[in-house]
């Protein structure tokens, strides 16, 4: 219900659709009392999403979200488990450097195909994006539930617009350094298949 209020707060944009339908899934799916496969959830949501619009299997916001997802899932663990930290900071580090490594390893094939070039520099992004949206979600929320104190929704709007401007800032800050991309990549539907082919090949044998 919380879920679908926040979409419902910010307009129904397909990438919102998107991740309410696939947490909606995942949300019911641990809450049944039988033992639930996070992969089914997550297929089932996908496979929700193509019975409403077949055509949606076609968008590259599709594509690409459910495969970063899948990438976290899948690979993510594996990637944490190798350093085992006790200091908190540096386990909360280890742990957003590992999702962004995730997502972006399941999602590069395709990204260049799409997009001929590689964010050389995703992983530190990462520690900026997640952290930071992270606190602009939850003070979204605020502001609706205290808009009727119309001075500290004020507070709390101006919030989370000078927030969004830092985090903005320091994106482009980032994209600005030299070599942060590398352009020109251009590669196959054959390719792509090959790239995931060995990815899949990979996890398959380590595991």
């Amino acid at each position: 219900l919380f879920l679908w209020a926040y979409a419902f707060l910010t307009g129904f944009s397909p990438s919102v659709q998107r991740a309410t339908v696939m947490f909606s899934f995942v949300i019911i799916g641990n809450n049944l009392s039988r033992p639930v496969n996070i992969y089914n959830s997550l297929t089932a949501s996908a496979l929700f999403l193509i019975l409403l619009d077949p055509m949606v299997v076609y968008d590259v916001g599709f594509q690409l979200s459910y495969l970063a997802v899948f990438g976290i899932v899948l690979i993510q663990p594996g990637l944490n488990d190798i350093f085992v930290l006790k200091n908190p900071i540096l386990k909360w580090c280890w742990s957003l450097l590992t999702v962004s490594f995730a997502a972006q390893l399941m999602t590069f094939p395709l990204s260049v195909f799409y997009f001929n070039q590689f964010p050389n520099l995703f992983w530190l992004s990462g520690f900026i994006v997640i952290p930071i949206t992270t606190i602009i979600i939850w003070l979204t929320v605020a502001f609706f539930v205290l808009s009727p104190l119309s001075w500290v929704a004020s507070i709390v709007g101006s919030a989370i617009q000078q927030i969004t401007s830092w985090m903005l800032f320091a994106l482009k800050s980032i994209d600005a350094i030299p070599l942060a991309f590398t352009d020109g990549i251009f590669i196959s539907q054959a390719q792509v298949f090959f790239l995931y082919g060995l990815i899949l090949t990979f996890f398959v044998f380590k595991t």
